[in-house]
């Protein structure tokens, strides 16, 4: 029972220590709902989640017009991007760069 919360917690307190980088902006007005009560855009989200898994620093790129994120291959996955609440992230940083979502 106590197991769940003490990930959460070590888990959290870890992402606290994660410098979030993201190249990408999001542009969108309509998008300000994406962000989170720090006011961090989901791109900025997800680069400190990511980072967690990466060692402390991963910088999610902007997206060129015409492109999409992609998942990650088999041998490079880990829990941090194999998760719905990545793959929502990464949505919600794409819609705001005013890009196409693909699923």
């Amino acid at each position: 029972m106590f197991a769940p919360l003490v990930f959460v917690v070590v888990f959290v307190a870890q992402i606290r220590n994660v410098a979030a980088q993201s190249g990408a902006t999001c542009v969108l007005a309509s998008s300000h709902w994406s962000f989170n009560s720090a006011n961090k855009s989901p791109c900025d989200v997800a680069s400190s989640l990511l980072g967690v898994c990466e060692g402390g620093s991963y910088e999610v790129q902007a997206l060129p017009e015409g492109t999409h994120y992609v998942g990650p291959t088999i041998s490079s996955a880990n829990a941090c991007q194999c998760s719905t609440v990545t793959y929502s992230l990464l949505s919600a940083c794409a819609e705001c760069q005013n890009r196409t979502v693909t699923l």
